[in-house]
């Protein structure tokens, strides 16, 4: 029984594999029903889980048909044979259906052997079944069942999403490598770069398939990643494409038509952005973004504040030329940076991205191209205060046995906090036991954690300064804050004000910032999961849900916070936590939350969220802190934040000095600090663990 019939063909890549796993071939093909506990894959379809050692023909089978798949089809070797590994065996028998009703999809499936019948028609061996119900979270399953029993290879959802999270990072840096030197992506922000980067869609061409059709409107820029592909000109051979060779970059910011046709020679496999992706990346005037983005480059080479760069931008203007002359004075008083094409004459030369320097009076000059040109009173370089905005903290280590005055302060489901004390300064204690870790799982969740902890620096956490381990307990040492939960704290204030508004959100956003440079999620960016002291500056203490991944799939977070792509299943990436803020300052300035207000079921709130429709109360009439909230709520990811982070600190909402927040030289208006904040003296910090 098991994987008994042969796969005909065996290429060099499987016989690879078998040998890998010579350890998990076995002749014993017989079942055994699965004695082990498995509570923790919590399979929800009709199955039961079997007893079934991996065969030879069986990884065979598993491997082809992984490496077949729209999924899984770029992984290596090992990561293949790791997914197979973990593959479970199990059976559904005859006339069952494989989902009960109302069933959420718990498994990847392989039918290895048995009549299936999905949506009335029969499947064969090696088809699969469950993987887009797990990527877009289905309430409905289609119908599936057996006509006798069927036999099939499973993959739990967390390994599944797991995986996934794996090849999209995996595809992330590949396709970044890739598009890394064309001109258009080096001049952009890291920021809209990782955005291309996550939305290049990869495609394959077999022989002699058509890439490209010449006269066929163009509305994408290609890559070729791997394979060779030749160009014509009507019938007439132009030349061959090789990896990294491209075309279409000027498809991306206007409509044009290919001006020849692409074939694939061999087997290809191209990298492809398009327009659309591209605009809802950078925004729909693409070419005055790409042009934004050079002069970015050259005012940070001019050491110009990267948050005055934004507020500059808008001033710039363009003027076009076509194998213009002009006299180099017309220019004098203004900085002029080449954003397009060339500027000549008879012995300089300057390029895109170059600025215009050097020059004599009364030279002239052809161009053809764009410049861009600010008036240098405007840009007044004197006058900028460079600041170090970084912010450093002093990491303690003391031995465990160096800690005095142990105080409880606090208890939660699977925590215990203590008050200590260090050479004169306080901090808190968190003591959790391993016997909890154990049966609650949480091994991976507490290594995350503390490796989160360890990479933060960041003037807005309850900071991290040592980890401590004995038989029976783990403890983290962190900074001990005097404030109040800042939810208890809206829920005795009611509304408030721009200013303290401002205050808050403007600190959420600094961290935000961290975060996005660690590649770090937090998925709880909500006012419970933060405390705020008698100053008015917040700490987030909650980072159990956090995760440090480019993107990843897991639907986790309170609902009313909850950003839709989380909902949606199509994977998240740091912008889902702009979102949160965003209903964070809603909260702040309107009184309650935008989405499923009145709502405690999880679904309703979901079905608000993607129903999207953001209702602002009648007393509510600032335009400018609407558009902010706009923003932060968008339902294109990329446009919450924009270019960069210095971008929306530049929105027009913020009047605050960013560099004297991160350093917290700012206070709130003595006059407008409201009693609750003066009282967090006496309130000691309260931590959920």
């Amino acid at each position: 029984m098991g994987c008994g019939s042969s796969i005909d063909v065996q290429d060099s890549k499987t016989t690879l594999l078998l040998n890998q796993a010579s350890t998990a071939v076995t002749d014993n093909d017989s079942i055994y029903l699965m004695k082990t506990d498995t509570s923790n894959r919590k399979i929800t379809e009709n199955v039961q889980v079997l007893r079934q050692k991996k065969s030879a023909n069986c990884l065979n089978f598993l491997t082809t048909t992984l490496m077949n798949h729209f999924i899984f089809y770029s992984l290596s070797d090992e990561v293949i044979m790791g997914i197979i590994n973990k593959m479970f065996y199990c059976c559904l028998h005859s006339n069952t259906t494989l989902y009960p009703k109302e069933c959420v999809a718990s498994c990847f499936l392989i039918l290895e052997r048995g009549n299936l019948q999905y949506e009335g028609c029969s499947l064969q061996k090696g088809s699969t079944i469950g993987e887009l119900s797990l990527l877009l979270r289905l309430e409905k399953q289609k119908n599936v069942k057996a006509i006798d029993d069927c036999f099939f290879w499973g993959l739990d959802k967390n390994t599944f999403l797991n995986s996934l999270d794996y090849i999209m990072a995996k595809q992330y840096l590949q396709n970044k490598q890739f598009i890394t030197g064309q001109s258009f992506y080096q001049f952009l922000t890291p920021m809209q770069q990782d955005g291309l980067a996550q939305n290049i869609i990869v495609t394959k061409y077999r022989p002699n398939a058509i890439i490209a059709q010449e006269g066929e409107r163009a509305d994408s820029f290609i890559v070729i990643k791997s394979g060779q592909a030749a160009v014509y000109k009507g019938t007439k051979f132009i030349r061959y494409l090789q990896p990294r060779d491209c075309f279409g970059e000027n498809s991306l910011q206007m409509t044009t038509k290919r001006n020849a046709t692409v074939q694939a020679v061999s087997e290809v496999q191209c990298l492809v952005l398009t327009r659309e992706r591209v605009k809802q990346i950078l925004g729909n005037d693409v070419k005055k973004q790409l042009q934004f983005a050079v002069i970015r480059q050259i005012l940070k080479q001019l050491k110009t504040p990267s948050l005055e760069i934004e507020k500059l931008l808008p001033s710039f203007r363009f003027h076009h030329y076509n194998n213009e002359i002009f006299d180099i004075n017309e220019l004098h008083d203004y900085l002029v940076i080449v954003v397009e094409g060339t500027m000549r004459s008879e012995d300089q030369v300057y390029h895109k991205g170059d600025l215009v320097s050097d020059v004599y009076d009364d030279q002239q000059f052809y161009c053809t191209g764009t410049l861009a040109k600010l008036d240098k009173v405007k840009l007044e370089l004197e006058d900028y205060v460079l600041e170090d905005s970084t912010y450093e903290f002093k990491r303690v280590r003391p031995q465990f046995s160096e800690l005095n005055n142990q105080k409880l302060i606090g208890n939660s489901a699977y925590g215990t906090l203590y008050k200590v004390e260090y050479k004169n300064e306080k901090y808190v204690l968190r003591k959790i036991s391993r016997d909890i870790i154990s049966q609650w799982n949480l091994e991976k969740q507490i290594k995350q954690e503390r490796k989160i902890l360890e990479i933060i620096n960041n003037p807005f956490v309850a900071n991290f300064h040592q980890y401590y381990s004995d038989e029976q307990h783990i403890y983290f040492l962190q900074d001990y804050i005097k404030g109040k939960n800042l939810g208890d704290y809206l829920h005795d204030n009611g509304l408030l004000d721009k200013e303290k508004a401002q205050f808050l959100i403007s600190q959420m956003i600094l961290l935000l910032e961290t975060f996005s440079n660690l590649s770090i999620i937090s998925r709880e960016f909500k006012p419970n999961n933060f405390i705020i002291d008698k100053n008015g500056y917040i700490y987030l203490i909650d980072f159990k849900t956090s995760k440090q991944a480019y993107r990843t799939h897991t639907i986790i977070g309170n609902p009313h916070y909850m950003a839709p792509e989380i909902i949606e299943g199509k994977g998240y990436t740091t912008f889902s936590d702009v979102w949160s803020v965003g209903v964070c300052l809603y909260e702040f300035l309107c009184g309650g939350v935008p989405f499923g207000e009145d709502q405690e079921d999880p679904y309703k709130v979901y079905e608000d969220i993607l129903n999207y429709q953001i209702k602002y109360p009648q007393f509510y009439r600032d335009q400018v802190g609407k558009n902010l909230m706009n923003q932060l709520m968008s339902l294109n990811v990329y446009q919450r934040v924009g270019s960069s982070f210095d971008e929306l600190k530049a929105h027009k909402w913020f009047n605050i000095s960013w560099d004297q927040l991160q350093h917290k030289q700012l206070k709130l208006n003595p006059k407008k600090q409201d009693s609750n904040l003066k009282r967090l003296n006496n309130i000691e910090m309260i931590e959920r663990c």
